[in-house]
């Protein structure tokens, strides 16, 4: 599944969805803080996606995370020291986590996370939330999904 925390901007939120649809990934999970992804513009960016892929909103993000089992979570962040997303292997159940584009992941979120990166080109720190999120959703997608 997917995670969005305070990505507040609903273009962002529908492509988020889109992506999530389009790679096959099973659902969506946003913090109280993000756009809704039933909102006219986050609907008109997902092209009905939003629909189709299951979705719920919650208050507690942190809290129903810990509580999953059998969930691998990766956490999405620019910072060098995370793990290459190229180099992760997920197993049949994960969820990628996705930040605000001003502030990332709550840092209560990356301590419960692996932290993984989308290796960049020299002078370049970051992709955008749905840019991002459809990297890391092709890269991260099951193993026995076609490519």
């Amino acid at each position: 599944m997917v995670v969005a925390e305070a990505v507040d901007n609903p273009v962002n939120v529908g492509s988020i969805v889109r992506n999530a649809a389009a790679m096959g990934w099973d659902g969506l999970v946003l913090d109280h803080t993000s756009a809704d992804p039933l909102a006219r513009r986050a609907l008109r960016v997902a092209m009905g996606t939003a629909f189709t892929l299951p979705h719920v909103r919650t208050r507690q993000l942190a809290d129903d995370l810990r509580a999953l089992e059998g969930f691998e979570l990766y956490a999405m962040t620019p910072d060098p020291s995370a793990i290459a997303l190229d180099t992760v292997r997920p197993g049949e159940r994960a969820a990628v986590l996705i930040g605000s584009e001003r502030s990332g992941l709550s840092q209560e979120l990356l301590d419960i996370a692996t932290p993984v990166r989308i290796p960049m080109a020299a002078g370049v720190d970051s992709l955008n939330a749905a840019a991002a999120t459809a990297v890391v959703c092709w890269a991260l997608r099951r193993p026995h999904q076609p490519d």
